[in-house]
This record gives structure tokens, C-alpha cells and sequence, in this order.
């Protein structure tokens, strides 16, 4: 791996040895079609910031099963004790759908579309984020576990042509997904191990001649945390990703 962009004025972009900012600008924007992730991707997660203020859950932090579902999810510990980090990324899907499913009912979800005023979409978006949506000419999809009323508002911001929310399954999903659609030059954005299966995938079906090409971005908690299956690596704020777009 190397910088593509080093840290300094631009925030860093690092890539595989094989990519120059040149090549990579190519890739981006002869892709046909974006599947991209939501939370901790292009924004600060939603999802969890209406588990942390209890949005939906009547009375909040004193409702019975609010307090089962902290006990038994840990909300109140950073993160378990796992090294592995496939692990923690199903500890930490379970932990958001758990919710979703115990407050997100018809009432709750009204709840959700109130709280997600456009200043706080806006708010909630890394920097770069929307810029780079703006100059790129492909589909763009959301593939998310998180539910449509989440997603829609920033896929709306965004100007993303569709949403596939609730998706637990990515892959099985994408194997679907590649079978019933054209498209030939995929671009997959992500910050989990289920978003790096994805490019996995993809890349099988490149060999096969499924399709022809997959450029993948992983969106890395810190320079500590690059991605090695990945094209590239960014932080959350995403100006040196729009610089070499806009080279």
C-alpha cells in the first residue's frame, strides 16, 4: 500500500501499490454504479446515535426494554473484547438490528423521520462526502442493514437513485444483485468486513467475465485501520478523494 495523497493540507488517501491518483480518477468516474454503505461510511452513524439518545423507545432510558436491550447488546461498553474484526462488525450488526426490531415499530419510525431534520442529515455527513457524490456520473445505490427511514433522508441529500435497506445479507444480496442487472464497472464503498466480502465477490465475477471491472473504497477508522482488500483507504473526511477527482 501507498499514499496516494499523504497526509498534510489534504486528508490521506492511501491505495494498492498498482494505483496512481491518475488511474484511480479513471476508475471513479467510468464507473457505471455505486453501492455504497451508510453508517460510518458517508456519515457518522444514525443508527447508532438513535440507540445512544433512545429514539423510539417510550420513555427512553428508563423503559424496561431499553434497559434488556443495553444489558444484553453492551451499549454501555465501547466495544467487546474481540480481536477478530469480522467478530465485532456481527457483534456490532446485531447490536442495531436488535433495536431496530425492539422499538422501531409504525410509532417509532415516525419518530426517526422527525428527529432526522435536514440539519441534522447535513450535520451528520463526513467531509467530502457530499462533493464527491456530486461529481460522480454513476448509478449510486444504498446497500445498509439500517432501516429506509434512516437511509432515505441522506440518500435523498445525496441524490442516490435507490435504497436497499434491512439487507443483512450483503452478499447474498450482491450475487442477486450482479445476476439481474447490467452494469459492468462497479464501485463499492464500505467500512465493515461484510462490505470487503462484497468486493470479493466482485472480483470473482470480474474473473469470470460477469462483469468488468471493480474499483472498492474502505472507509478506515484511522491510518492504523487500511483496508488490505480494498483499492484504497480513506478517513472520515474525504477532501483528498474529491481532490483527485477534481486533478
Amino acid at each position: 500500500m501507498k499514499f496516494l495523497i499523504e497526509m498534510g493540507y489534504y486528508p490521506w488517501v492511501v491505495g494498492k501499490n498498482h494505483l496512481t491518483a491518475s488511474l484511480l480518477k479513471s476508475q471513479l468516474l467510468n464507473a457505471d454504479v455505486c453501492i455504497s454503505d451508510l453508517d460510518n461510511t458517508d456519515t457518522r452513524s444514525p443508527t447508532e446515535l438513535l440507540a445512544w439518545q433512545a429514539i423510539g423507545s417510550e420513555f427512553k432510558h428508563f423503559n424496561p426494554k431499553f434497559i434488556a436491550w443495553s444489558a444484553l447488546t453492551g451499549l454501555t461498553l465501547p466495544l467487546p473484547i474481540i480481536s477478530d474484526q469480522k467478530e465485532i462488525d456481527v457483534w456490532k450488526q446485531r447490536r442495531g438490528s436488535a433495536y431496530e426490531q425492539q422499538f422501531f415499530d409504525k410509532e417509532g419510525k415516525e419518530k426517526v423521520k422527525s428527529w432526522l431534520t435536514s440539519e441534522r442529515v447535513q450535520s451528520l455527513v463526513y467531509p467530502g462526502v457530499k462533493e464527491f457524490y456530486s461529481i460522480l456520473p454513476a448509478k449510486k445505490f444504498y446497500l445498509t442493514m439500517s432501516i429506509l427511514e434512516i437511509v432515505e433522508p441522506f440518500a435523498n441529500y445525496f441524490g442516490f437513485d435507490g435504497i436497499f435497506s434491512k439487507q443483512y445479507d450483503k452478499v447474498k444480496f450482491m450475487e442477486k444483485f450482479v445476476q439481474e442487472h447490467n452494469f459492468k464497472r462497479y464501485l463499492v464503498r464500505g467500512d465493515m468486513t461484510f462490505d470487503e466480502e462484497i468486493v470479493d465477490l466482485l472480483v470473482y465475477y470480474k474473473r469470470k467475465g460477469k462483469i468488468n471491472s471493480v474499483c472498492s473504497i474502505y472507509k478506515a477508522k484511522n491510518i492504523s485501520n487500511i483496508s488490505k482488500i480494498c483499492d484504497i483507504s480513506v478517513p472520515n473526511d474525504q477532501s483528498g478523494l474529491v481532490k483527485i477527482l477534481q486533478s
